[in-house]
């Protein structure tokens, strides 16, 4: 599920009945996933290891992580030659 707008409501809470709905997921054994744009750091400034999730997907997809317990079981990343190679092809087209 997403996080910012969905779940997670304008004050930063979440509703009760959202949290109870995840408990009732994971008592099934359904795996409780979250996704945002967000940082790991970032998320965890809203979060706290009380919240009935499995996993967060992590910055738009570029890692995986159990929780809670913040271990990161994926990650995706550019190799510096990777960056300058779409700075290359994007540069060209800007003009400052």
């Amino acid at each position: 599920m997403d996080l910012d707008g969905t779940l997670l409501c304008s004050d930063r809470t979440f509703d009760a009945v959202d949290l109870h709905a995840l408990k009732q997921l994971g008592d099934q054994g359904v795996v409780r996933a979250i996704a945002t744009g967000r940082s790991m750091y970032s998320f965890n400034t809203v979060a706290d290891s009380n919240l009935p999730v499995d996993f967060v997907i992590f910055s738009t997809g570029a890692g995986v992580a159990q929780y809670p317990g913040g271990w990161i079981i994926r990650k995706v990343s550019l190799e510096p030659h990777e960056v300058e190679h779409a700075w290359g092809y994007w540069g060209t087209s800007i003009r400052l």
